[in-house]
């Protein structure tokens, strides 16, 4: 489980840099320029990895809710923008998945206990076999875990509109020679569409449309 939920944060970083696209030509530049802001639900994927995880037996088990984390966009005049990760947003994801993965184990193994006609609580049956679920928790994410610091990253670069998209440079390739993502500006929105790698490749669903609103 713990190398699924560090895939799941490590996918939405690497996703990041594919992220963004344009419109309507060089016009829409002015318009672009400035700070966006939006949020990427995870919790289907998260879902899908950690019941994967726990295989057959999870079935009919309640799943994670509500699993968001923040993106930030900034485009600048120069050609150059930074693309990041919020950090109180991801340490906000990672105690509510925390709670969460603690109801989840819980509810998992009584389910299990009760198919066996055993009549003992998780925590009874934990206790008798010197097994601390809080333990395994802090050990999931705590010290040896999962290390936010490691999603938590900045991308810098430079990016280019042309033909009614945008390139964003990832800090390797220059943006003439990445793939350029579609998107809609209403006013303060800016949403995003997949990029043509994007669309044929479901473990990125989650990341599109996103949808990112400027940031006065």
């Amino acid at each position: 489980m713990k190398k699924r939920l560090a895939m799941i944060l490590a996918l939405v970083i690497v996703a990041s840099l594919a992220l963004v696209g344009c419109g309507k030509g060089g016009s829409d530049k002015e318009a672009l320029v400035g700070k966006w802001y939006g949020d990427i639900d995870i919790t289907d994927m998260v879902n899908k990895e950690f019941m994967k995880g726990l295989g057959e037996d999870a079935k009919g088990l309640e799943g994670f809710k509500d699993l968001k984390m923040g993106i930030s966009l900034e485009m600048r005049e120069d050609g150059t923008y930074t693309l990041a990760m919020d950090e109180a947003s991801v340490n906000a994801f990672m105690e509510s998945a925390k709670v969460q993965t603690k109801e989840i184990m819980i509810a998992f193994m009584e389910k299990q206990l009760k198919d066996m006609g055993v009549e003992m609580s998780a925590e009874e049956a934990m206790k008798a076999a010197g097994i601390s679920i809080d333990d395994m928790i802090d050990e999931l994410f705590g010290a040896g875990g999962m290390d936010i610091s490691d999603m938590v990253e900045t991308m810098e670069g430079e990016y280019m509109i042309k033909d009614g998209k945008i390139h964003f440079g990832d800090g390797i390739n220059k943006p003439e020679k990445v793939i350029p993502n579609p998107y809609k500006l209403a006013g303060s929105k800016l949403t995003i569409e997949a990029d043509k790698v994007s669309e044929t490749d479901s473990s990125l669903d989650f990341m599109f449309p996103l949808v990112l609103e400027k940031v006065k």
